[in-house]
């Protein structure tokens, strides 16, 4: 009796877990709404918040995590006026979205573009930042991929 696809398997390499990429927004970070900003704590599904260029999108479902690992903090004006309006700390693989001018001078690239915030770490605006304790986060989902506005900067979040 020959059962080859089991040989196989077993010759395979074990499957590596998939690394989780660090997302969301510290619980105090506004979003932007019709009604005006508000933390993303008090966010809920069915609520409203502004994007980019295309009215308001609606939030689908908010997820609660805390993080304790090494995070990114951004000092206010380092992406360009009031970008952001002050001191934002974020997870390293948040994605953020970059105009011209703003990314020409951090990635040396003269075009819009989503980067990830470690890739634009410079060590003296934006900086990794270990934070005292474990950090409460909230991750937004929406129907689509969205450009939200956020503290003055414009984040990404996949759908």
């Amino acid at each position: 009796m020959n059962i080859s696809f089991l040989g196989s398997a077993l010759r395979r390499q074990p499957s590596q877990p998939v690394q989780r990429q660090e997302t969301g927004l510290t619980s105090s970070l506004s979003l932007y709404t019709e009604q005006g900003p508000i933390p993303a704590f008090l966010l809920s599904p069915g609520d409203k918040v502004i994007r980019r260029g295309r009215g308001p999108a609606v939030v689908r479902d908010v997820e609660f995590d805390t993080f304790t690992g090494k995070m990114i903090r951004i000092a206010p004006n380092a992406l360009g006026r009031a970008r952001p309006e002050d001191f934002v700390l974020l997870p390293p693989d948040q994605k953020i979205l970059l105009r011209r001018f703003e990314g020409s001078l951090l990635t040396g690239e003269i075009r819009d573009g989503l980067f990830a915030l470690r890739d634009l770490v410079d060590h003296e605006r934006i900086c990794w930042y270990q934070p005292d304790g474990p950090v409460k986060l909230v991750r937004l989902a929406f129907d689509e991929n969205e450009i939200v506005h956020a503290g003055g900067l414009e984040l990404a979040f996949e759908g």
